[in-house]
């Protein structure tokens, strides 16, 4: 006989429970996950950013690294070559420009901390060719700041990064942050632009038992070029930061040792500041010369450029300057801008009172000029994906290793103090060239010009995207790094390249000469012709000869990124130890 089958209800009771119990495991889960953020409601621009899903460690990195040679898939430029390679590894892969960049900024906060810190901030310059914009990512929010112990910046790398990835995003964040966290556990050799900084404030960071933690050897001297250089700390915030998504930086456990940190040395960084913090979308400032438009940010270093180039290329200036009028046209300009960075209009008489056979001296301006740092740690890179999505940012940390005190159990140092001209090298410049247009979106709109003019842009710049009807390709794309020297480098190597017609390789590697008002005297690089250097003296200015004068990171593509890698140079500065790196056949 057989036995009677179990009742339909009790089998359905049986899976409730089982239900039920795992339903309370999952609740108990995410409330202890909760208790890592603390109590407070999570502000509106942290909960636009998705928590990335955990993927296994073996799973990402080929999904990194498919496809190498499939097609053209564009190109990244930086500083460091690790972190260059890290993004060019993203780019082949598939993955967009914002989310190269992701892996670049990240890899450099663990192999360049000295300029690109979880602790500082930066800008970015971007391309949006499915809009036709250009636009600006501004990230960096100073804070006051009594002594040079106490943070100078609101840590927004992070949400900076978030914000770019968040627009333009193609990979899984997390994805995108695991080669910086490999490279932190793993460790990395000293580079040789680390090592100079190491070297430099060697003094400064052994004062300190954290930062002599990690940048000291076992015997507490300072790590030299190519050392081993290991952050476990580090790995543990860029997991956290990995695994949770960029909200988790900014409260919870790593947003308390901040603060704590800050509180420590009197600085004013609190959880409010922290969880305020907003990455911000803005329009750039622009200037027309022949077919093209000079893109740049609003910063010191911003408005140096434009006011540089706007005197060069006024009346055919630079074009039609002799070979040996060159070096004090440059430093002409240069004394001008620099001096005038924050002057308002009546920019077309600057060069009113110009001499070709003489220099005026620097008194006679009617402005007064400042001291700008040659060196504000201060590093940028340039990525383009196969589309033209073009990103150029640039960090810094307002000094090398900013405070120069690391948090405990955070791996980050906080960023230093900002004084007058420390965003001098936060200056991307993008150029394009207007190839055609497109149908009017609006009915009734007029063209009144490629660019919109704004009034009430307090410097008189042209401010603005470059409007629908406008068809735009990127064909030249640069970020200076270090100080004051980095923007005269930069405008020297787009006017050679631009308005000269000579190759990148060629602009970036010819003699530099820097004046930037104060002191009144030109810099000039130590391969200067004798011809160039003696023209300068024959003008009455003073010099002073020195190895080297800033360094540039730039991609000239000469009938737009688009065409592929036959049409562009991709460079990184030959007096600085990066990379440039293009991914295609």
């Amino acid at each position: 006989m057989r036995s009677p089958a179990p009742e339909p209800k009790r089998r359905h009771r049986g899976l409730y429970r089982q239900y039920g119990v795992l339903l309370l495991i999952l609740c108990l889960f995410f409330a202890l996950g909760a208790c890592e953020f603390g109590s407070g409601q999570t502000p509106e621009w942290l909960e636009q950013f998705e928590k990335p899903r955990e993927a296994p460690k073996d799973a990402i990195a080929p999904r990194l690294l498919a496809n190498l040679d499939n097609a053209f898939f564009g190109a990244v430029v930086a500083d460091e070559p690790l972190a260059t390679l890290a993004a060019r590894n993203v780019l082949a892969a598939g993955g967009t420009a914002a989310d190269a960049a992701v892996a670049l900024y990240f890899s450099l906060a663990v192999t360049y901390p000295s300029a690109a810190g979880l602790g500082g901030g930066g800008i970015c310059v971007v391309h949006d060719p499915e809009n036709q914009q250009v636009v600006v990512l501004d990230f960096l929010k100073p804070l006051p700041a009594r002594s040079d112990l106490e943070p100078g910046l609101v840590p927004g790398n992070v949400a900076g990064m978030a914000a770019l990835h968040l627009r333009y995003r193609g990979k899984e964040w997390g994805d995108l942050l695991l080669p910086a966290e490999e490279y932190a556990k793993n460790g990395v050799r000293v580079s040789r632009a680390l090592g100079q900084d190491l070297a430099r404030d060697s003094t400064r960071l052994l004062a300190d038992a954290e930062a002599r933690h990690l940048f000291a050897n076992f015997e507490g001297t300072i790590l030299h070029e190519g050392d081993r250089l290991s952050q476990l700390e580090l790995v543990s915030t860029l997991k956290h930061v990995r695994s949770l998504g960029p909200a988790s930086f900014y409260q919870g456990a790593i947003a308390r040792k901040l603060v704590a940190a800050s509180a420590t040395v009197g600085g004013v960084l609190d959880h409010a500041a922290l969880g305020g913090l907003r990455a911000e979308w803005q329009s750039p400032l622009a200037t027309r010369f022949d077919e093209e438009t000079l893109y740049t940010v609003d910063s010191t270093g911003g408005r140096v450029v434009l006011r540089m180039w706007e005197m060069l290329t006024q009346g055919d200036r630079y074009r039609k300057a002799s070979t040996d009028d060159i070096p004090h046209l440059l430093a002409e300009v240069g004394m001008r801008a620099f001096a005038g960075a924050d002057a308002k209009g009546g920019r077309e008489d600057w060069m009113a009172d110009y001499d070709p056979r003489s220099h005026l001296p620097v008194e006679r301006l009617p402005f007064a000029p400042i001291s700008y740092p040659d060196e504000t740690a201060t590093t940028g890179y340039v990525v383009v994906d196969r589309k033209g999505l073009a990103v150029l940012c640039a960090h810094t940390m307002n000094r090398p290793f900013g405070t120069g005190r690391a948090i405990p159990g955070t791996g980050i140092l906080f960023a230093a103090p900002m004084a007058a001209g420390s965003d001098i090298a936060l200056a991307p410049v993008l150029v394009m060239r207007h190839i055609g247009r497109m149908r009017l979106s609006e009915p009734d709109a007029k063209e009144t010009g490629l660019l919109k003019m704004r009034k009430e842009d307090p410097l008189d710049y042209t401010e603005g995207t470059a409007p629908a009807y406008t068809e735009t390709e990127p064909i030249f794309l640069a970020v200076p790094s270090g100080g004051a020297p980095s923007i005269s480098a930069l405008v020297q190597v787009a006017a050679e390249t631009l308005l000269g017609g000579r190759s990148l390789a060629e602009a970036l590697t010819a003699a530099r000469v820097h004046h930037a008002g104060l002191p009144d005297a030109v810099a000039v690089e130590e391969k200067l012709s004798s011809e160039g250097h003696g023209g300068l003296l024959e003008r009455n200015h003073r010099t002073k000869v020195v190895e080297a004068l800033g360094r540039v990171n730039a991609v000239a593509c000469r009938e737009g990124v688009r065409l592929g890698p036959e049409n562009c140079e991709i460079k990184n500065e030959p007096r600085g130890s990066g990379a440039g790196l293009g991914t295609g056949r």
